[in-house]
């Protein structure tokens, strides 16, 4: 149960020091920087736009969070000789968040900029979250 509040906390600070430092990592501490930044335009859009429906950008969010807690729960349980399965149902988890960003970017027409730049902060947190939670599962981490 540790793991999985230690985890809660480290995934959005990992997430911003990689903004704060973009190449510092390669390419990969880039993919944080630009959703950030897609974050602070789509609040901002949002805010002058004044639409609540934006607030249900706080679901993928809580998913990618929730994947997190998992992954901190069951850490080192699933080997890495056979983590195939695994990646998969990490692409899947993956994929399921770009379609509920579609989906939500199609249902805010009247806000459709900021859907899409939120939508673009909640893809690269949900990749963030994605290794993070690999290698909790795995317990191989970097």
């Amino acid at each position: 149960m540790n793991n999985a509040i230690w985890l809660l906390t480290a995934l959005p600070t990992w997430y911003s020091e990689g903004a704060a430092h973009p190449f510092s990592g390669g390419a990969l501490t880039l993919v944080p920087a630009i959703g950030l930044l897609s974050l602070l335009i789509g609040i901002i859009m949002g805010a002058i736009a004044r639409r609540r429906g934006l607030l249900w950008f706080l679901l993928p969010f809580a998913f990618s969070e929730c994947l997190v807690c998992v992954a901190g729960v069951m850490r080192g349980r699933v080997p890495y000789s056979q983590s195939a399965p695994l990646e998969i149902a990490l692409y899947i988890f993956l994929a399921a968040q770009v379609a509920v960003c579609g989906y939500l970017i199609y249902r805010l027409k009247g806000a459709r900029i900021s859907a899409t730049a939120l939508a673009i902060f909640s893809v690269t947190y949900a990749v963030a979250g994605m290794f993070v939670a690999g290698m909790s599962f795995t317990d191989n981490w970097l």
